[in-house]
């Protein structure tokens, strides 16, 4: 629901905030986000509008600007921020 509330107060029309809103839906079903209240709904529904504010409105346009942003602001998991413990080596050295 981030989209809609954000949109609320927007000096945005109505063919604007229709497309707007379907580049929001679109992008949470190419992303499998099901869950409204997951944060990503929030960096979507911001992209979004973002660009949207430059005069795109092009639903194809704003969905893909969106997931990339969303795809760029996921903190990716290496084994430095995971606290990686390597396992045993398959090789040990002989005494």
């Amino acid at each position: 629901m981030a989209i809609y509330r954000m949109l609320r107060d927007s000096t945005f029309g109505p063919h604007e905030i229709s497309k707007m809103t379907t580049a929001y839906e679109v992008a949470l079903l190419e992303l499998g986000i099901t869950d409204r209240a997951d944060p990503r709904t929030e960096i979507i529904a911001a992209a979004i509008i973002h660009r949207a504010s430059t005069g795109e409105y092009d639903v194809q346009a704003l969905t893909d600007f969106a997931m990339r942003k969303v795809k760029l602001d996921v903190p990716r998991i290496t084994p430095a921020t995971a606290n990686f413990v390597s396992p045993t080596p398959l090789c040990e050295k002989p005494d």
